[in-house]
């Protein structure tokens, strides 16, 4: 069926769509993410400490899927997506240090 053909659809048809997406850019700064490892005293896991750059959304959300700072700092250090879990969240356009424990159990 092309377009402007008026053929009515019949049951068993399939319409389907195709839908382009890019994400939004976000800005970080060249070179690597800074991400800091501390182990918990006592063998409680251990605690990441990322910091954020200004216009980079915390975890995956609406439009940013592959940029955000979980996402990209898992990349960065060879993890699975979803391991870092984030024990409190800043806005986007805000920078600043944001704690990540692995599973969301000790976060």
């Amino acid at each position: 069926v092309g377009t402007g053909d008026p053929t009515p659809l019949r049951h068993m048809d399939v319409l389907s769509r195709v839908v382009h997406f890019h994400e939004p850019p976000v800005l970080v700064p060249a070179g690597p993410l800074v991400v800091r490892e501390v182990v918990m005293p006592g063998g409680h896991g251990t605690v990441y400490v990322l910091d954020k750059p200004a216009s980079v959304p915390v975890h995956p959300a609406g439009p940013y899927l592959s940029n955000s700072l979980t996402v990209m700092a898992e990349a960065q250090m060879g993890m699975e997506p979803g391991t870092l879990v984030p024990c409190h969240r800043i806005d986007r356009p805000v920078s600043g240090l944001v704690l990540c424990a692995e599973g969301g159990g000790k976060a």
